[in-house]
C-alpha cells in the first residue's frame, strides 16, 4: 500500500518557545493547524492539543491530535533539537 504522508518542520528556534523538549507536545499543535489548512482550506477543523505516545525511533513519537470536531488524528512527532517536524499519514 503506498503511503501517501505530509510534513511541515517547525522553524522557530526551541528558545523561543521556552525548550522543546518539554513542549513538543504544544509546540505541535500550530504545525497540524499548519497542515491541516494547507491541505483542507478554511473548512479544516482545528488541533486542540497533541497528546504524545510512545517513542518508536530515536526521537520520533506516535501521537493523536486531538481536534475541535470531536475527532483525533494519528500523527507522528519527530523532535529534531531546535526543529520539530509533524507528519500526518493520509492513509487513515
Amino acid at each position: 500500500m503506498k503511503r501517501i504522508t505530509l510534513s511541515l518542520l517547525f522553524l522557530f528556534a526551541c528558545t523561543l518557545i521556552s525548550g522543546c523538549g518539554t513542549n513538543i507536545e504544544k509546540s505541535s499543535v500550530p504545525i497540524v493547524n499548519d497542515l491541516l489548512q494547507e491541505e483542507l482550506g478554511s473548512d479544516a477543523a482545528e488541533c486542540l492539543s497533541v497528546d504524545l505516545g510512545d517513542e518508536f525511533a530515536p526521537d520520533r513519537y506516535h501521537a493523536k491530535a486531538v481536534l475541535d470536531n470531536g475527532r483525533t488524528l494519528d500523527i507522528v512527532v519527530r523532535d529534531m533539537g531546535d526543529m520539530i517536524e509533524v507528519t500526518i499519514p493520509l492513509d487513515q
